[in-house]
């Protein structure tokens, strides 16, 4: 994969001096990522608890993730963070019904296909997928979150080594999601 900038802007704020040690192109190279996702550095609206963000596409026409400063309080969460917005805007681009239950299985083997992939990325910090949580797929039913975490871990085992982009990476998790459902229709195929 080419080694793909990840642009950092700001508004209201600073661009925090380790976001340029973090988020960089060796990021998206390990990430094998095939587009450019800008990192909006921003205050939370209403001194949120969030570190970050993802908007719609129509809100942020470039792509862009926003960040909180808090977000580089260490290099972990700063990675963490932008690895779980990174994996709502990949899965967005593929499942348009996704803003309605952003957190499932699908966007949880997406976030986690990341964190594999970023292993490393950070010297000596514990293993990235330790940072998959039950928040993660807490828009499915409760009773189902057992499931659709072990669903979210046995589908990133299987594509995150894979030679393919983080792009195509969504595209076969929203495939999987959709044979799921509709089992006659994998059939037919």
């Amino acid at each position: 994969m080419a080694l793909i900038p990840i642009p950092l802007r700001s508004w209201n704020t600073i661009i925090p001096d380790m976001a340029r040690e973090i988020l960089t192109d060796r990021l998206t190279a390990r990430m094998r990522l095939r587009g450019v996702y800008p990192v909006l550095f921003t205050l939370a609206a209403n001194n949120s608890f969030l570190l970050g963000w993802c908007d719609s596409i129509a809100d942020a026409p470039d792509g862009d993730l926003s960040l909180t400063p808090a977000a580089a309080s260490t290099s972990g969460i700063l990675l963490d963070t932008y690895v779980h917005e990174l994996a709502h805007r990949l899965i967005c681009a593929v499942d348009f019904d996704f803003r309605a239950r952003p957190h499932t299985w699908t966007f949880a083997a997406m976030n986690a296909v990341l964190l594999r992939r970023v292993e490393g990325h950070i010297v000596g910090s514990r293993p990235r997928i330790q940072s998959l949580k039950l928040y993660d797929v807490h828009d499915e039913a409760e009773e189902n979150w057992g499931w659709a975490m072990q669903r979210a871990l046995d589908v990133s085992a299987e594509l995150a080594p894979l030679p393919i982009s983080a792009e195509e990476c969504a595209e076969k998790i929203w495939r999987i999601w959709f044979d799921d459902r509709h089992p006659s229709m994998r059939a037919a195929r």
